[in-house]
């Protein structure tokens, strides 16, 4: 879909850089729209960038993780679920965009218009409402 070569990594930061290349470079999306989740990111990877202090109990040499002793899983949550929502959108409106030039590449017509990952234009289901609450803060 973004035209970049995703290797395999679990790392947040890695992969959100990836995002940011591929978004940038597409005509159809604006980055900046959800750019400010990279605050998320940021704080995930400073966590745990490799994503794996959470799923073992023991790193590639065999020490013991050491996951945080205390996390209040409601701040991410709604964090995680937002940018859930944005990126769903996002791929919402390049499915649909793909779709239509699809359409129009048969008829002939190969003009396309830009659309907003907020708004994406679909005739699947709905695109359910975002938490409304972006501004809490990630880290107390």
């Amino acid at each position: 879909m973004l035209e970049v070569p995703f290797p395999a990594t679990h790392s947040p930061a890695k992969l959100w850089m990836l995002c940011e290349s591929g978004l940038e470079a597409h005509d159809l999306l604006n980055w900046r729209e959800i750019a400010f989740h990279g605050e998320l990111i940021e704080a995930l990877a400073s966590v745990d960038d490799l994503a794996a202090t959470f799923r073992f109990p023991v790193d590639t040499k065999g020490e013991a993780m050491r996951p945080p002793r205390f996390i209040d899983l409601e701040v991410p949550d709604r964090h995680v679920k937002a940018l859930y929502w944005d990126v769903y959108g996002c791929t919402a409106a390049v499915e649909d965009e793909a779709e239509r030039h699809r359409t129009e590449s048969r008829r002939g017509d190969a003009s396309l218009a830009t659309r907003s990952c907020r708004q994406p234009q679909t005739t699947r289901s709905p695109r359910r409402a975002r938490p409304s609450d972006r501004s809490a803060p990630l880290m107390s």
